[in-house]
């Protein structure tokens, strides 16, 4: 369908106006807003999908690539589907890099491919973001086939205004985890004991045993927010409750060093995008390809790696106490550790450090997208320009760039 439009149209298409020059009159004229995104979501957004924002593209996200105004609905771009979460969109231009990969496709890596457009759930666009000139790419899902579209992406947005009547989709896309400020979420003792139930404080508590070794060592161990925890259950789809938000809240980025000999997940020097691969990673390969997943109900949460064996969380709506489960790579089985999380994590503390000694502390991140610190102190300084601020022609300079009847038909 959209080749046919090509080569009918084209010539029309191409006469000079960009596509955002079109979005900008197209916004004055109905008296509409799109809304965009930021300098320091852009970056944000260059680190989660490891891709390049520059040129047309960059320009695009940031007027309006939360929402159009109108002029475009999700029907055919991806950055408007209401059904996509972050998470969901992370995965899927994940799982297209892998598939692109196996057909032959080379340098995927370094190309940074974004697929921005869907047509007929079979026929994905995308472009290679870390080339300048943006050309569009087609992969034909039925067939495994990849060819290059003769359009740049600024070429193919034109092409869409005339394929897609506007209309008056309210759908907010996004790309981004919610931000929230970054709290001081350091836990000392004190802050422990003063949390903690009168039946939670002993020994068999995990918590309990955290603030013991915080008090004997002066450390701190650092936590999340429950702002912050609500996000990670958004984002990584998952229920964080009873003793794993205890946890959360009490050493969700740092035991301050109580199971450094351990390999948790929590503390890994991951980035926000590395975690959710990884999860989603185990969860095909693993789960899935193994057909497991009638043994793990609902939701799961891998929190510890010793070898070959992967230690998960099974957490269910309905259940009250989170049991663990242990995978074993070699011999793809799943077994059941008869444990709870906080039953498991104690026992890792006998296990590995029985007398409580200090040790060497790793902080982790699972929701704030990081980007570089000289990149931090850039954006101090530079004007975050959002759609608000974006400055569109007069009502009667607007009128002269409308598109007529004439150059839609």
């Amino acid at each position: 369908m959209i080749l046919a439009i090509i080569k009918e149209r084209k010539g029309k298409i191409m006469k000079g106006k960009s596509f955002i020059n079109l979005l900008k009159n197209y916004l004055v004229f109905h008296d509409r807003k799109a809304i965009g995104y930021n300098e320091e979501e852009i970056k944000k957004i260059e680190k989660l999908y490891d891709i390049e924002m520059k040129g047309d593209f960059r320009e695009f996200l940031r007027i309006a690539g939360r929402n159009s105004g109108g002029i475009l609905g999700y029907g055919y771009l991806v950055f408007y589907n209401p059904f996509f979460t972050p998470r969901k969109n992370l995965i899927f231009q994940e799982f297209d890099r892998n598939m692109f990969y196996k057909i032959g496709m080379k340098n995927i890596l370094k190309s940074k491919i974004f697929v921005f457009s869907v047509e007929d759930e079979t026929i994905e666009y995308f472009i290679k973001t870390s080339d300048d000139d943006f050309k569009v790419y087609k992969y034909y899902e039925n067939y495994d086939k990849i060819e290059e579209v003769s359009m740049n992406f600024d070429e193919y947005m034109r092409l869409l205004i005339y394929i897609k009547e506007p209309n008056n989709d309210n759908f907010i896309g996004n790309l981004l985890p919610k931000e929230i400020k970054n709290l001081n979420k350091n836990i000392t003792p004190q802050k422990i004991d003063n949390y903690l139930s009168e039946d939670k404080k002993n020994d068999n508590n995990f918590i309990y045993l955290l603030k013991k070794y915080l008090e004997k060592n002066g450390k701190q161990s650092t936590g999340y927010s429950d702002e912050e925890i609500k996000e990670i259950e958004k984002f990584y789809e998952i229920i964080i409750k009873d003793d794993l938000k205890d946890f959360f809240r009490m050493a969700g980025r740092s035991d301050g060093g109580l199971l450094n000999k351990n390999d948790l997940i929590f503390y890994k020097n991951l980035t926000v995008r590395e975690h959710v691969i990884f999860q989603w990673n185990f969860d095909e390969k693993c789960i899935i390809d193994n057909e497991l997943y009638e043994e793990i109900k609902e939701y799961f949460l891998v929190f510890l790696i010793n070898k070959s064996l992967y230690y998960l969380i099974s957490i269910e709506k309905d259940v009250e106490k989170l049991y663990v489960y242990s995978y074993n790579m070699e011999t793809q089985e799943l077994t059941h550790t008869g444990k709870t999380f906080n039953e498991f994590m104690v026992d890792l503390v006998h296990k590995t450090n029985p007398n409580l000694e200090a040790g060497e502390e790793k902080i982790g991140e699972m929701i704030d997208i990081k980007i570089d610190d000289e990149v931090s102190e850039e954006l101090k300084d530079m004007k975050i320009i959002g759609h608000k601020e974006e400055k569109v022609p007069e009502r009667e300079e607007a009128e002269k760039f409308v598109l007529t009847e004439d150059e839609k038909s």
